[in-house]
């Protein structure tokens, strides 16, 4: 009866437990040197320019289901505009308290967080390599799933080892840390919103006043 009750009050921190050890790896792992100025922005940007690449080749499989040039470099410069608000978002929040961590090692280790982005996108571009969604029902079920459940699943974890990255490397107070975690996020994703959004309503406005 004890061990049954120690095993029922440990299982619901075991994913909490992961998900740091993971974090906590993830940010140790990088070890980018800072001392030159061209290889610390090679560095710095070698994970963003990474994103972005993933983001394309997934635009690619998700269209042809097959990796093409013809698909893949155009979409991955237009979705850039990702990383790229991300640093911004990131350099709002560090300069009021820089501590002593240059930016440029602060970007790669930022962009750890996008781990888990990357196994949903990696995921993603399987299933609709491999199956046909539209042709099998099973099929359009597993897609569903991972898409819905996989997006909230890569949320999570996501906010999770950015918190952990302003705790560990900023050594921001977990309060400091959320607050930051939340004013990153606002910047960042109310502005990747605007971006896409803007074209279709623009269109829309135009269409409107021509018609």
């Amino acid at each position: 009866m004890g061990a049954t009750g120690k095993r029922s009050l440990g299982a619901p921190s075991l994913p909490l437990r992961v998900l740091t050890f993971v974090a906590s790896r993830l940010l140790r792992r990088v070890t980018v040197s800072t001392r030159g100025g061209s290889d610390g922005a090679r560095f710095a940007f070698a994970k963003p320019i990474f994103v972005a690449f993933l983001m394309g080749c997934t635009v690619s499989l998700l269209t042809s289901a097959t990796l093409t040039a013809r698909l893949v470099i155009p979409a991955t410069i237009y979705w850039s505009f990702i990383p790229l608000v991300q640093i911004g978002s990131l350099y709002m929040v560090w300069r009021h308290d820089r501590g002593n961590v240059s930016f440029r090692r602060l970007i790669d280790k930022f962009f750890a967080g996008y781990t888990p982005w990357s196994i949903f996108l990696i995921g993603l571009s399987l299933i609709w390599a491999f199956l046909s969604p539209h042709n099998n029902a099973v099929e359009a079920a597993i897609a569903n799933v991972w898409l819905f459940g996989g997006s909230v699943a890569a949320s999570i974890a996501s906010v999770y080892v950015d918190f952990r990255f302003f705790r560990l490397v900023l050594g921001r107070t977990p309060r400091r840390a959320g607050r930051d975690l939340l004013v990153q996020r606002l910047i960042s994703w109310s502005t990747i919103l605007f971006i896409i959004g803007a074209p279709t309503a623009w269109s829309e406005i135009v269409g409107r006043i021509s018609g």
